[in-house]
Order: structure tokens, then C-alpha cells, then sequence
């Protein structure tokens, strides 16, 4: 079973009509030039950061994750990572592979293939069936088996260990009850 745990993501409560904005998510942003001219986004998120800091990674992770469930009524991606937390939150999707050669292209297939079977993934030069609306996925079952899958797999882990309480003292050492 191959599935990432940002499926288990929540689905947001609250005020829909807050949500408004367009995310494009990709590596590079070669993906804008393939969007049509009148398609309009409200942001591009690139995959890599232009940092190594951890830190800063992580508070921007988390700055697209909480636009995302608050802000976002649309995901255009070409990013699986990008893809399936949006799917688990419930905002539709519009993916694409990545712009690869074609040693990365049948990778890319590969990688796709659960998602494949999820919403549709389309290629960048053939733009033809596009629903710019984007596509949703019911992921509540595929929630379920992740979480029954954990569930089996730390059942085999067993309990934790028990720590020793001690040292203990030797009842002379222990102070006299008044």
C-alpha cells in the first residue's frame, strides 16, 4: 500500500465563501507558461524554497497549508504532494505531470499511478478535457485504510517498554513517619 499522509489531512470548517484563491504548485514555474492566458491564479509556490534552512522550510510549509485550508478553492499542480493534501482537505485539483524528459516522464507515470485513480492527470502540451474547475476525490475510504494499515502495523509493534521506577532505597534510608 503506497499512499501519502497527507491524506489524513482534515477536511476545513467554516466559511466557505472565504475561500477564493488559485494555488499553482510545481517545481519551477514552467507551469505558468503552459496555462492559458486568461486563467488567473492568485499565487505560485515553488518547491524549492531557496533555503536550507529548516526553520524557515517549515513555517513557509506551514503558511501554504494554512492559506491552503482557509484561503484556496483551487490547486493547478504538478506536484503528487501538492495534489493529495489538497484532495484530503477537500479543494479541487487540477494536475499535470511534471515538464520532464522522457526517462523522468515513465517515472512520473509511475509515481502518479494512485492518483491516477483518483482525479484525472493531465499532460502540459495537451491541455484538451481540462476541466479548470478542478476534480475532487472522495478520500474518506482511502483515510480509513491508512489509518486501519497504522493501526496493524503498531499493533505488531507491542507496548511500549516500562521504565524501571527506581533506584529504590533501602528502607533504613527512608525517612522515620512522625
Amino acid at each position: 500500500m503506497s499512499n501519502c499522509l497527507t491524506l489524513l489531512f482534515r477536511r476545513p470548517v467554516g466559511r466557505p465563501e472565504l475561500r477564493t484563491e488559485v494555488l499553482v504548485t510545481s517545481r519551477d514555474e514552467r507551469i505558468l507558461g503552459y496555462l492559458p492566458d486568461d486563467f488567473h491564479y492568485d499565487q505560485f509556490v515553488c518547491h524549492y524554497s531557496g533555503t536550507t534552512d529548516f526553520d524557515a522550510n517549515l513555517r513557509q510549509a506551514q503558511d501554504v497549508l494554512d492559506r491552503c485550508r482557509s484561503r484556496t478553492r483551487l490547486v493547478v499542480t504538478t506536484l503528487l504532494h501538492s495534489a493529495l493534501p489538497a484532495l484530503a482537505m477537500g479543494i479541487p485539483v487540477v494536475v499535470f505531470y511534471p515538464v520532464n524528459d522522457d526517462q523522468g516522464h515513465h517515472s512520473d507515470r509511475e509515481r502518479f499511478s494512485t492518483l491516477r485513480t483518483m482525479v484525472p492527470v493531465h499532460d502540459l502540451v495537451d491541455q484538451e478535457g481540462v476541466d479548470w474547475r478542478g476534480s475532487r476525490a472522495p478520500v474518506a475510504h482511502v483515510k480509513l485504510t491508512l489509518l486501519d494499515a497504522f493501526a496493524a502495523l503498531s499493533a505488531r509493534w507491542g507496548p511500549p517498554p516500562v521504565r524501571p521506577v527506581g533506584p529504590w532505597q533501602p528502607p533504613e534510608a527512608l525517612p522515620v513517619p512522625s
